[in-house]
């Protein structure tokens, strides 16, 4: 009786098991934001949003995920320096969760603008950084575009009134400007 409870038992704790992977898989294997997990700078697991946001399956020598030539690749000098820090205050415990965001690059060359937040987490038993990423490549060039068209002549192109009026005031605030011109010139029927 006594093995068969314990039989019984090991099942249960098995299907508790295999329940728990599929939900994994499910949360993350399917998810529309990116996921990875670093354990001393190398990344043990990365998640297909992740991987697809950065374009890999069109490069063939991709390098590894958020390894020194990946970084390369996909940001600038200041922002590898800048993303280094917050992972080591993560890793020293300094820092509970961090957020940067910023322009980055894909690796077939494509601009991405790429919002990312991390924390220490346990991945088998060692401690590592979790870091989640959201593609906003779209809606910040939306935004961009919509701030062009506010700020420029649809048919030439150029500045209109709201830009001059704003470089204005930065005109103004800036302590350096001793003397400020402004000449108007009105065409008539244009």
């Amino acid at each position: 009786l006594a093995l068969a409870l314990m039989y019984a038992a090991i099942n249960r704790t098995a299907d508790g098991v295999r329940r728990m992977r599929d939900r994994f898989f499910l949360l993350t294997e399917r998810a529309h934001q990116g996921g990875a997990v670093i354990i001393d700078q190398q990344c043990v697991y990365s998640n297909p949003a992740f991987m697809s946001a950065y374009r890999v399956d069109k490069v063939v020598d991709a390098p590894a995920p958020l390894s020194e030539a990946w970084l390369d690749r996909t940001s600038t000098y200041a922002e590898r320096v800048y993303v280094r820090k917050l992972l080591t205050q993560l890793r020293n415990g300094s820092l509970a969760q961090a957020e940067w965001e910023g322009e980055r690059r894909a690796l077939d060359g494509q601009p991405l603008y790429l919002r990312f937040k991390a924390w220490p987490v346990e991945w088998d038993g060692q401690p590592a950084i979790q870091i989640v990423m959201s593609d906003e490549t779209a809606q910040h060039e939306s935004a961009r575009a919509l701030l062009w068209q506010a700020t420029h002549d649809e048919l030439t192109g150029l500045p209109n009134r709201s830009a001059l009026l704003q470089r204005l005031r930065e005109g103004i605030a800036d302590s350096r400007t001793t003397s400020l011109a402004l000449v108007l010139l009105d065409v008539d029927r244009f």
